[in-house]
């Protein structure tokens, strides 16, 4: 996946969940597989 997918995808979900805790964690998660993949 492209980095501004990712990030479109995590905005649109945090539109959907105003949780920004869930988004961070998230985010969080995300950049620890772009680390273990690349």
């Amino acid at each position: 996946m492209d980095l501004t997918q990712i990030i479109l995808i995590l905005y649109q979900l945090k539109l959907i969940l105003p949780l920004n805790h869930i988004v961070i964690f998230g985010i969080k998660i995300l950049q620890d597989m772009v680390i273990v993949t690349s």
